[in-house]
């Protein structure tokens, strides 16, 4: 360790349903298993006025190194604005990524416009990890809308 302000070490927990199930999540990662490549797939919505759905590949910058990012960005900003069928095509193409990450307003059941868990129903992901940001997943209080 010095004296700079940056980190010097980092750590993290596993977490599971069990013991078990997070030994598993360890064994099927990329650090387990060379031949998988790690990457990050990106799931956003954008306003209505982005006119078509689309996809981006780009590296991202990490210390030393890059991870390659295929990031789906749904247009419609509603869930009556939701592109489907652009939906349905990028989520066929998921192969295992290392990293999901669901990025918009939403709930814990999904992105509004975008993905829901349903969607995913049925897509392997195993050793991969699945991280919704999206909005409505840290609040304290009352957080699902009462229909």
């Amino acid at each position: 360790m010095d004296t700079d302000p940056f980190v010097d070490f980092s750590y993290g927990f596993i977490t599971g349903r069990d013991g078990e199930a997070a030994l598993r999540l360890v064994n099927a990662s990329s650090v387990n298993n060379p031949d998988r490549q790690p990457a990050i797939t990106m799931f956003g919505v954008g306003s209505k006025e982005m006119g078509r759905s689309s996809v981006q590949k780009f590296d991202w910058p990490l210390r030393g190194a890059t991870i390659p990012v295929t990031a789906y960005q749904s247009a419609g900003a509603a869930d009556d604005e939701r592109d489907g069928a652009f939906i349905q095509e990028s989520i066929s193409r998921l192969s295992k990524p290392s990293l999901l990450l669901l990025a918009s307003h939403g709930y814990p059941d999904g992105l509004v416009g975008g993905p829901k868990a349903t969607d995913l129903k049925g897509v392997d992901l195993a050793g991969s990890v699945v991280l919704n940001i999206a909005c409505y997943n840290g609040v304290t209080g009352s957080w699902y809308l009462h229909i």
